[in-house]
């Protein structure tokens, strides 16, 4: 009985080593890549959410950049020259339930967004009211060759928050 069962399992063996495990086997690396197709697109999706950065124009539309409790929402209104420099008028949206305090961020500028030349460190606002927009100004040091037609706020921190 041995012997007879042997060549039986030899030969099944061989079966589930090339054809039945070979369809079984791309059913799963399709399941698996569509597994991780899915979660690429849900992290694109969330680092959308935290965006770093906000890219501005004057007079162009809002972006919004993310801190650790919520987003900021910006837009750069004008920019003027005047006897202190070049001074940026930005409308910041604090879209948090929290007063933000000694609101910093890092501040690059340039005449187009491809040449954003100068970066400095700039106290945006003392105080951001929740859930309002605030207008503030800025004063540019240095202007770039051919004026600002561009900023990026990014790194947006804060000295400490207050809840009513």
């Amino acid at each position: 009985m041995k012997s007879w069962f042997k060549p039986w399992r030899r030969m099944f063996a061989l079966l589930l080593l090339t054809g039945c495990g070979t369809g079984l086997r791309a059913d799963s690396d399709a399941d698996l890549q569509a597994t991780v197709d899915s979660l690429d697109e849900r992290v694109a999706e969330l680092e959308a959410i935290h965006q770093t950065s906000a890219d501005l124009t004057p007079g162009g539309p809002f972006d919004f950049v993310s801190t650790d409790i919520g987003q900021l929402t910006l837009s750069l209104d004008k920019v003027v020259a005047s006897e202190k420099g070049l001074l940026a008028s930005l409308t910041i949206g604090n879209t948090t339930a929290a007063a933000l305090e000694d609101v910093e961020a890092k501040v690059s500028w340039g005449s187009s967004e491809g040449s954003l030349t100068t970066t400095r460190k700039l106290l945006l606002a003392n105080r951001l009211a929740p859930g309002t927009w605030t207008k503030v100004t800025v004063v540019l040091d240095t202007a770039a060759a051919g004026g600002v037609g561009a900023m990026r706020v990014t790194d947006v921190s804060y000295g400490g928050i207050a809840l009513k």
